[in-house]
């Protein structure tokens, strides 16, 4: 996905003028196509997050289409008060990009770990979260005109095709099971690639549906989606607090949407295991045993 990001990326600032990309000490291999750009377009600031963020927030005020970009939780956590004061407080038109979501850069250890930043990023008012779960969801993010823009790039990808009959502006559907109705089926939302781990139960066996949610937003589409079935189960490589569970489990309440809902996400601690993303998937349980174990034929 950060390559079609790139490829994406590099189209726009080619064609206007007005696109900006910032980047902090990062993307000397997978950014030299941006070379032609520097001190005009392209400026990487160094180990400077936070000014970063403020340059985003002053771009923008004169009328500049910005994206900065960092991996894992440098880009949001290290310049949180930027992100709220200069570029949210001012509702600028700033896309922050975070190369890494979950565990894609696990070997780096717990640092490198973007487990909790849909809880902080969330908590700050005009911020729109997304997490594609492939390169389609991917490019249809980047067209998305909707303000501030917080991006959660995984190296991972769902290896999908979503069915366009059952899908809708907010959500994509993966497998639909016509063999029985929504009121005997388990509705299974996930946010991200993590997906991934549902392709074995994808059959008329089980009594499933499968959709991914990209972005996180309330939505009346999200909550028709949500009502007719018997059960819910949402998946996210995340903190089960304030992450994708949270929203879904919030926004039904609100609109009185009693039903059962179950999640597949991580407990709220550190793990200071270190490997790379399918390992840490597998031994912190986000995987199809406990996929299985939650889910009726």
């Amino acid at each position: 996905m950060r390559d079609l990001f790139i490829q994406k990326l590099l189209k726009k600032m080619s064609d206007d003028s007005s696109v900006i990309l910032l980047t902090a000490d990062l993307g000397f291999g997978a950014f030299s196509c941006f070379e032609k750009f520097r001190d005009k377009q392209y400026f990487n600031v160094g180990v400077s997050e936070q000014l970063m963020a403020s340059m985003a927030a002053g771009f923008s005020h004169e009328g500049f289409n910005v994206f900065i970009y960092s991996i894992g939780v440098f880009p949001t956590l290290r310049c949180l008060e930027q992100i709220r004061n200069d570029i949210s407080y001012h509702d600028c038109q700033v896309t922050i990009v975070a190369s890494g979501a979950g565990f894609s850069y696990g070997s780096l250890g717990m640092t490198h770990h973007c487990i909790q930043d849909i809880g902080y990023m969330s908590s700050i008012p005009n911020i729109n979260i997304f997490t594609p779960a492939n390169d389609f969801e991917m490019e249809n993010i980047l067209e998305n005109k909707c303000g501030i823009k917080y991006i959660r790039l995984d190296k991972s990808q769902l290896k999908l095709s979503p069915s366009p009959k059952k899908s809708g502006s907010h959500f994509q559907c993966y497998f639909f099971n016509e063999k029985y109705n929504k009121e005997e089926k388990t509705l299974i939302l996930s946010h991200g690639s993590i997906g991934e781990i549902t392709k074995p139960i994808l059959n008329d066996k089980y009594k499933v549906d499968f959709y991914t949610i990209p972005l996180i937003k309330e939505t009346k589409e999200l909550i028709s989606l949500c009502k007719p079935y018997q059960k819910i189960l949402t998946i996210e490589e995340h903190s089960v607090i304030n992450g994708f569970f949270s929203f879904i489990s919030s926004m039904l309440n609100r609109n009185k949407v009693f039903k059962e809902i179950d999640f597949i996400a991580l407990e709220h601690e550190h793990s200071s295991l270190v490997g790379d993303q399918n390992f840490l998937r597998k031994e912190l349980k986000l995987n199809e045993t406990l996929l299985l174990s939650k889910i009726r034929k």
